[in-house]
Order: C-alpha cells, then sequence, then structure tokens
C-alpha cells in the first residue's frame, strides 16, 4: 500500500516496538513504542476508523492538517505517519513526552511551587497564543493535556477536537471542552465562539495549580453552572450584555449570588494572582484576557520569577497512589492522551515574550474598577455587579519569597491574529 506523507510514504507500524499502552482519547488510543531503526522513544496514537472502506474520518484527517502546520516549542510535534497493513490501522507517531500534568498533580504530596506554576503557565499561554494568532480554538484545554519533559517543557496536546475559526465565526457544536473546563458561553448554548473558550480553561488550570484539586469539577452541565456561580457570582447583564441572548440561559436554576469568592477560595495568593485568575474567568468573552494579554501581566513579573518544574527529579517529592476522589486525571475528561510530545528548549530565560498584544490596565485596578488593595473583608467578595472592565482593560502572598514592585506592562500593537477574545 502507498501511502504518503510529506513527500515520502509512510512507514509500516511493524517498524516499531509496542511497549505499552498509556491513554486513550477521543478519537484514539496512545503507544509508548520504540522506533526500531532509531532506538528513539515514541508515541503512537492509533486512529479510530470505524469504517476501513471509507478510510480516514474527517477528524482524523482535520487533526493531521492541522498538526502539520503547528509549530513551536509547547505544542505537540507530529513526527510522521505510520501505517498497519489495511487503511484501518493509521497511526500518528509523536515524540515521546515523560508525562501529563494530571496524573502528576494526583501524584504528587507537595504541589508545584509558585516558580514553577507560572513557568508552565506561560509555556501553555505561549502555545495557546500561538494557536490563535492562527485563527484556531483548541477546545479541549484541560490539564491531562498537558506533558511536562523532564527538562521543565510544557507541551499542549490531543488537537482531535482543535478547529479553525474565522469571521463570520460559524456554528459549532456545543459538545466540546472537558465540562470542568467548559467556558459559560458554551455551557449556556452559544452557537459560535472563538479562542476565549481556550482562555477560560486556561483560568480552571491556573486555579487547579493553585489550589491542588479542579477548582469546579461539575457532575453534570447543571452542577457545573452552579458551582461556577458560587466561586464567581451569578452573571447578569450588566456584567455580561449577551447572556440573555443566549438560548439556553434561562434552561438553568441558577443560585442568586452577586459575590465572587475567588478571594475566600485562593485566600494565601498575591492580588496579582488573583486579578489574572479573575481576568480570565471573566464572564463576557470578549473582557476575557487574550493569551497575549496574559503574557503580560503583571503577575509573571513579581517574585518568585518564573522557573521549569523541577519535578520529577526532585527526589523529594514522593509518589501517592491512588488518586484523590477529585482526581486531575478523570476530571470526566474522556481520558487525557498523556505520552507525546518531544524535547523542547530549555527554559533558561522565563520572558513571556509575545509579538503583540494590547495594554494592560495599570496593576492596582482590577476589572470590576475598584483598587485591588483594601481590608480583608471588600477582598473576600468583590460584588460582581461593579464589573467595568474597557476594551483596553480585557487585560500567593507569596508563601515564603518577597515581594517585587514592577512597573505597567502592555505591549504596542497586536500581532496579525486574534489572542481569543
Amino acid at each position: 500500500m502507498d501511502v504518503r506523507y510529506g513527500k515520502g510514504k509512510c512507514r509500516s507500524v511493524r517498524d516499531f516496538e509496542i511497549l505499552q499502552k498509556i491513554g486513550e482519547g477521543t478519537y484514539g488510543t496512545v503507544y509508548r513504542a520504540r522506533d526500531k531503526k532509531s532506538s528513539e522513544l515514541v508515541a503512537l496514537k492509533q486512529m479510530r476508523v470505524h469504517n476501513a472502506k471509507e478510510g480516514l474520518p474527517w477528524t482524523a484527517v482535520r487533526e493531521i492538517r492541522l498538526l502539520k502546520s503547528l509549530s513551536h516549542p509547547n505544542i505537540v510535534k507530529l513526527k510522521e505517519i505510520a501505517v498497519g497493513s489495511d487503511m484501518g490501522s493509521i497511526y500518528l507517531v509523536f515524540e515521546y513526552c515523560d508525562h501529563d500534568v494530571a496524573n502528576l498533580l494526583d501524584r504528587m504530596n507537595k504541589p508545584f511551587s509558585t516558580a514553577e506554576i507560572k513557568s508552565m503557565m506561560i509555556q501553555l499561554l505561549r502555545a495557546l497564543h500561538h494557536l490563535h494568532e492562527r485563527f484556531t480554538i483548541h477546545r479541549d484545554v484541560k490539564l491531562a493535556n498537558l506533558l511536562l519533559m523532564q527538562d521543565g517543557t510544557v507541551k499542549l496536546a490531543d488537537f482531535g477536537l482543535a478547529r479553525e475559526y474565522g469571521t463570520p465565526a460559524p456554528a459549532y457544536t456545543e459538545t466540546v471542552v472537558t465540562l470542568w473546563y467548559r467556558a459559560p458561553e458554551i455551557l449556556f448554548g452559544a452557537e459560535s465562539y472563538s479562542g476565549a473558550v481556550d482562555m477560560w480553561a486556561c483560568g480552571c488550570i491556573l486555579g487547579e495549580f493553585l489550589y491542588h484539586a479542579p477548582i469546579m469539577p461539575g457532575k453534570n452541565e447543571a452542577d457545573q453552572a452552579n458551582l461556577i456561580c458560587n466561586l464567581l457570582g451569578t452573571p447578569n447583564a450588566r456584567i455580561w450584555p449577551d447572556v440573555v441572548r443566549l438560548r439556553g440561559w434561562k434552561n438553568f436554576d441558577l443560585p442568586r449570588n452577586e459575590y465572587s469568592n475567588l478571594r475566600v477560595r485562593f485566600k494565601l495568593e498575591s492580588d496579582r494572582c488573583l486579578d489574572l485568575l479573575q481576568r480570565l474567568l471573566a464572564f463576557d468573552p470578549q473582557r476575557r484576557l487574550t493569551a497575549a494579554e496574559a503574557l503580560l501581566h503583571p503577575y509573571f513579573f513579581e517574585i518568585p520569577r518564573p522557573m521549569p518544574a523541577k519535578y520529577p527529579a526532585e527526589a523529594s517529592r514522593a509518589i501517592r497512589s491512588p488518586p484523590p476522589a477529585h482526581s486531575h486525571s478523570h476530571q470526566g475528561q474522556g481520558g487525557g492522551l498523556k505520552g507525546f510530545g518531544g524535547s523542547g528548549v530549555g527554559l533558561s530565560q522565563q520572558i513571556p515574550f509575545v509579538g503583540g498584544g494590547r495594554k494592560l490596565i495599570p496593576y492596582g485596578f482590577h476589572a470590576h474598577g475598584a483598587s485591588s488593595r483594601g481590608s480583608g473583608a471588600e477582598r473576600g467578595h468583590e460584588r460582581l455587579k461593579g464589573l467595568t472592565s474597557n476594551g483596553n482593560g480585557r487585560a500567593k502572598e507569596e508563601r515564603k519569597e518577597g515581594k517585587q514592585e514592577c512597573g505597567p506592562i502592555g505591549g504596542a500593537g497586536r500581532g496579525k491574529g486574534k489572542g481569543g477574545g
């Protein structure tokens, strides 16, 4: 069979020694394997083909096309395609990655440090910025789809649900994004959406890193909506004008809560950290931070500075088993596809560089317009009805380290695409 990838023929899957099954996701099963010719460890993703006569499903073709077009140190790299004895056996060959972050976090006695969290978040944001500038939405950003290399490099993986978008925005399916990371516009039935849905998921991941547990682990859509409102307050037309136009808005019996409880949940975190979290979890997708804006947020420039995750080299962090009840790796996630990725660049220089982005609101003012300073009670419950972020403003207590003030951070102009607002 003459199946071609790029300019050459596809290799046979017999050229690889399958060592073990390491994951299963929406559109395939992943195996750890060794290239018999080079002895290199790789990850083989066997694509699901329900009807061999019809060939690859369009979802697989879309994923392959997207992966071929993407080249970024924080995005999983597709090396080649291998084939079995018939068209029902198609394998994507990825560089092997050491860990998936969800499984790792489930089994760590000691959570990641603030510096490590910053490093991983910066890398995730860089990957999303790269995607969104190319008008692509991942649509399944979650902890189980983040892979971690021994050198601390993070890779965003599993593009089975990724879609390109443009203007006008086409109608998309609502059954995307794992429930715990699903943006409210999708939950409430929006027929079209942008990269902002990835940014909401990014906020959920930041909260999960900080809280060392999923922050909104809903059992179903109604429970998910309640958890969102209990943590962030109940949205209304003042803070999210378009919410009343969403057909699913009235389908939920939402609690009457006009307060955000982020400060209560994350009482050890710095003002800047809470500000970033609040802006990523903004209800209105038009006011939610883009990846470019988030990379320029002052949180990443305060002490401690970002540094690569030392786990798994750090022996002091014991592995515990089994995972806790609300584990990061089961999350109603459909199973993350761990194991594929590659040896990315080192992170000795942790500067959150992006090619564009807008100027952020100067630090000291939250999206609701009030100073981030104030009494504990004032900061404990930020009233949602005061949210007045404008177009330009979409923009831990450190446990052992001191704080360092930094000046206004912004960027001139914008890159050649939207970061996801």
